[in-house]
């Protein structure tokens, strides 16, 4: 921010303020220039000193002190009502200008989520926003944790990624004492390498059915296609998304269920990842266990580089992978990584663009990706 922009509001400490006969102490802001203070935030931080949320000056004093940075930031800096912001918008301003632009940590910027957050929820509370806001899943997904946790974040994301000739190798190492389990089991590492699944997803109820499959294989197949799109769900609310089988992955699934043998007595309606048994599989950790098997059977993997690679070391691999598709092919990287990945907001996967434009040195992207100055609302989108 320019140095005239970085004081607009100033802190303000409000003592011994009286409700109900009881003295309440919190902070507020007021504009520098006119002294008028900022009603939104003034009724924030009494409502929740007199809720016992934030009931001392110290912690009213933090949480205020993060709401400044991003009125003065994003509100002001940009005209903008505070109530017209999206999700996505907050929390591209916290990981795109705070995180990326300004150095700030991540625990502070975890701090400043939780401000922006406690703000909106009382605002929701109180009627002056008609939907509830919801910041905290875009710090969940997988990427954006790693990038505010650690001191080196792209240093760590790169480090996950697994190359083709790595993968070809991990893949001749897929445990399997019987022609099914061990078919299955190098399924289960190339839809996480070529398709970006999730180890609970493998499982999921919902997900990977064989007929299913074999309507969808025999569909290409008529329409002369060796791909075809996939709904699975994931965990939780069972958000949905389509997953792109590519044709190595097509090949695989189609002679694993042309194999009468193979599957004889396995009914059709049942899952595609059986137990030995025949019995479908509850856990969530199947692609867990196969991949660490797989790595346990092999010197290759016993280095520094492999100790932290697991199964969801494929899945960073296919979306650093898709990045590099868009940018080779003149995609807009908006369009295809959030879908495919499963992402709700784009900071999680402007991740893994931001990690390969590094690895491949696109300094345009880069630049794009990293202003170096005043964090705007890119045109009037909000």
């Amino acid at each position: 921010m320019p140095a005239h922009q970085s004081s607009v509001l100033k802190l303000k400490k409000m003592r011994d303020f009286r409700f109900g006969g009881i003295p309440y102490n919190f902070a507020y802001l007021v504009h520098r220039r006119t002294g008028e203070p900022l009603h939104e935030v003034c009724g924030f931080s009494l409502t929740s000193s007199i809720s016992g949320k934030h009931n001392t000056l110290n912690s009213s004093i933090s949480i205020v002190e993060q709401l400044k940075l991003f009125f003065e930031e994003l509100v002001l800096w940009n005209n903008i009502d505070w109530r017209e912001l999206s999700d996505e918008t907050i929390l591209q301003y916290l990981y795109q200008y705070r995180y990326r632009t300004k150095g700030m940590s991540g625990r502070s910027l975890n701090l400043q989520r939780h401000a922006i957050q406690s703000f909106y929820d009382w605002a929701y509370r109180y009627c002056l926003i008609e939907k509830p806001k919801d910041l905290e899943i875009g710090f969940e997904v997988e990427g954006f944790r790693d990038h505010i946790e650690n001191p080196k974040p792209h240093v760590a994301i790169e480090s996950q990624y697994i190359s083709k000739s790595e993968f070809e190798t991990l893949l001749t190492y897929a445990p399997g004492n019987t022609r099914y389990i061990l078919q299955r089991n190098e399924l289960v590492l190339m839809l996480g390498y070529f398709c970006g699944v999730r180890t609970h997803e493998l499982t999921y109820k919902h997900n990977f059915n064989v007929d299913d499959l074999l309507n969808k294989l025999e569909l290409a197949t008529i329409e002369n296609k060796k791909t075809f799109e996939l709904t699975i769900y994931g965990k939780g609310r069972g958000k949905a998304r389509n997953i792109l089988i590519p044709p190595a992955v097509f090949k695989c699934l189609q002679r694993f269920l042309a194999d009468k043998g193979l599957r004889a007595r396995f009914q059709n309606n049942l899952p595609l990842f059986l137990s030995a048994h025949g019995k479908p599989i509850s856990g969530a950790d199947l692609g867990s266990t196969i991949f660490r098997k797989a790595k346990a059977l092999s010197s290759e993997f016993l280095g520094k580089k492999w100790q932290n690679r697991s199964f969801h070391s494929l899945r960073h691999t296919y979306a650093t992978n898709l990045a590099t598709w868009c940018a080779e092919n003149g995609y807009d990287w908006r369009a295809h990584v959030p879908t495919r990945m499963g992402h709700t907001h784009y900071s999680a996967s402007q991740i893994y663009v931001e990690v390969e434009a590094l690895m491949n040195n696109r300094s345009e992207i880069l630049s794009e990706l990293m202003p170096t100055g005043p964090w705007r609302l890119s045109g009037r989108a909000v």
